[in-house]
């Protein structure tokens, strides 16, 4: 059995040992080897599928300092759950996979609170899995494909964003189905975008309210409608607010976005990235 004691480890020999292996970023590990290789965290979390998320250069570097690997759990999702593939969010990425003996990619569900770090010896006496992979066959050799770029763009994210308290994430939570309606009115009006400014930025009683503040940003070619998204603001203001719960402290703002600066929009969150956070972090608990 492999010493995994990092004192008495050859770490130049280590990382050859895993270059001639085929360890890189995004392989995924052999079912059969999750017991031995992943202890506790094998079971922890249920039945997944184990992809590594260290950079490959780090993967096989020969320093002492590069101990550990990092490795993402992935949930295999059922047949025909391509609609799950526009629910990403800061907490949750939706990615696919594929297989040379399978025409079909398998969609894949990464949570955030499924990643873990391991020593790198414990890939040393084993081999990645060769029949699952992130590349597609149309993806162009020698440049990440789009799988790789987006779970990699999502966890790089994750560390430059903003955020709402738990505790508005789950009363957001609660008016869904009057929000999403609200959205789809104010898209076919030609909204480009919606954020929002949450007071104060902290967690507070059940009981205790949050202001909310919305700018509407619509196209420039919608011009013409907008007193038509006016109205619509205000419906979405109203889908929005809980009664001494969430308020709304001032009437929807609606810009054109030719007349939006930078300082403008300064400390102001996009109100999808809030909306689809607060639908992952419900399912997280």
């Amino acid at each position: 059995m492999t010493d995994t004691s990092s004192s008495s480890t050859d770490y130049k020999s280590l990382g050859a040992a895993l270059n001639k292996a085929g360890w890189q970023q995004y392989s995924f590990l052999k079912p059969e080897d999750h017991a031995a290789t992943l202890g506790d965290f094998a079971h922890q979390f249920g039945d997944l599928r184990w992809l590594v998320i260290t950079h490959s250069c780090d993967l096989i570097h020969h320093s002492e300092q590069e101990v550990n690997v990092e490795l993402l759990g992935v949930e295999v999702m059922s047949v025909g759950s391509e609609k799950e593939l526009a629910l990403q969010s800061s907490r949750m990425c939706i990615i696919k996979a594929y297989s040379a003996t399978s025409t079909q990619p398998t969609v894949l569900r990464a949570r955030a609170l499924h990643r873990i770090s391991l020593p790198r010896l414990k890939l040393q006496d084993i081999t990645p899995d060769k029949s699952i992979c992130l590349r597609s066959p149309y993806d162009v050799a020698g440049l990440r494909g789009k799988s790789e770029r987006e779970i990699g763009d999502w966890l790089a994210a994750r560390y430059n964003r903003g955020w709402t308290p738990s505790e508005f994430d789950r009363r957001l939570k609660k008016n869904v189905g009057k929000i999403q309606k609200s959205l789809i009115r104010l898209q076919s009006h030609g909204v480009a975008d919606i954020l929002i400014r949450v007071t104060p930025q902290e967690e507070l009683t059940p009981d205790e309210p949050y202001e909310v503040s919305l700018i509407i940003i619509a196209a420039p070619e919608s011009e013409p409608s907008l007193s038509a998204i006016q109205a619509e603001a205000k419906a979405f203001a109203n889908s929005v607010q809980q009664p001494n719960l969430i308020i709304i402290a001032t009437p929807p703002n609606v810009q054109l976005s030719t007349m939006i600066s930078f300082e403008f929009v300064k400390g102001w969150l996009r109100f999808h990235d809030v909306f689809r956070d607060s639908l992952a972090a419900a399912s997280d608990t």
